[in-house]
């Protein structure tokens, strides 16, 4: 079957390698695409400046790369240009990135701006919901009142907001807020239960909030090739939920070097599979303004 990967960060941000280096490598693996998603410019009205998210100085650069390795590798390797913007409450969401020119934009929600957002960015931190764990029970202590459910609360109103906000094509990797939840990476009191109603019943509710939309989802790898997670963000019960709202699915390696250009591959088509899905999505391009698609069968 086909492989496809346009989730894809280089030296531009927080990955190692150039766009050319990535080419080489998905051309030798037999994918037949690839996306290049350096991390979005953070608004500079956040007043945070993070090692992982592309300059905006930089991003003419990233693009002359990427539209290079366009024209390079034509007829070899279909290439394209994305970006993955963060969604940040009060203050940006991909769809501030709509004029940059490029073929597809990529949605996360990394960071969990709290309610009262008060003091969330003073000294400049970024706090992440797939930070490190002292990150995490920094969330939790000081501006979630110590509660972990209100954190995890916040993860999932963040989520639907941004793909109620619009402005993107590919959601990714869905339930990023399980990276840490395990013992042994944090103390049982940050913990969260992940088969609990009061969790899965957010399923639904991004599902339902996709299926308005036209979104793909995505079926990432990321954390299988660094090895933090042992399943596929989303995970297979929760494929399951965007199945039965008919939710098209698309496999991304979220690959910070080229040895995970493919990584984890064949578990995620598994994970599609025991969900019930029958085909997955490959990125086409882009035409008038919409996001182009091809289903591709499963095994």
């Amino acid at each position: 079957m086909k492989k496809s990967n346009i989730h894809i960060h280089t030296f531009f941000c927080d990955g190692e390698g150039s766009p050319e280096d990535f080419c080489k490598a998905a051309f030798a693996r037999g994918l037949v695409s690839i996306g290049f998603s350096a991390h979005a410019p953070l608004k500079k009205n956040l007043g945070v400046c993070t090692n992982w998210h592309l300059k905006e100085e930089r991003f003419d650069a990233y693009k002359e790369a990427v539209l290079n390795c366009k024209k390079e590798w034509r007829g070899k390797l279909d290439v394209f240009l994305g970006l993955e913007a963060d969604y940040v409450a009060g203050f940006q969401t991909p769809a501030d990135f709509g004029a940059y020119g490029l073929d597809y934009i990529i949605g996360s929600a990394h960071c969990p701006v709290p309610p009262q957002a008060d003091g969330f960015f003073d000294g400049g931190a970024f706090l992440c919901v797939d930070g490190s764990a002292d990150d995490w029970s920094r969330l939790v202590d000081v501006f979630f009142n110590g509660e972990v459910a209100a954190l995890v609360n916040c993860y999932w109103e963040r989520l639907e907001e941004m793909i109620n906000s619009g402005g993107f094509d590919v959601l990714a990797h869905a339930d990023l807020l399980k990276k840490n939840n395990k013992a042994g990476v944090l103390p049982s009191r940050y913990l969260f239960d992940e088969a609990a109603p009061a969790y899965t019943r957010n399923f639904e509710r991004i599902a339902a909030a996709c299926a308005k939309t036209g979104l793909v989802v995505e079926i990432n790898t990321g954390g299988l090739n660094r090895g933090r997670i042992s399943e596929t963000y989303p995970s297979i019960a929760f494929l399951k939920v965007l199945r039965a709202y008919k939710i098209p699915v698309a496999i991304n390696g979220d690959s910070h070097n080229t040895a995970h250009i493919d990584g984890h591959y064949e578990k995620a088509v598994n994970s599609a599979l025991a969900a019930g899905y029958r085909e997955i999505m490959i990125f086409n391009g882009r035409k008038d303004g919409k996001a182009l698609w091809a289903a591709e069968c499963l095994p």
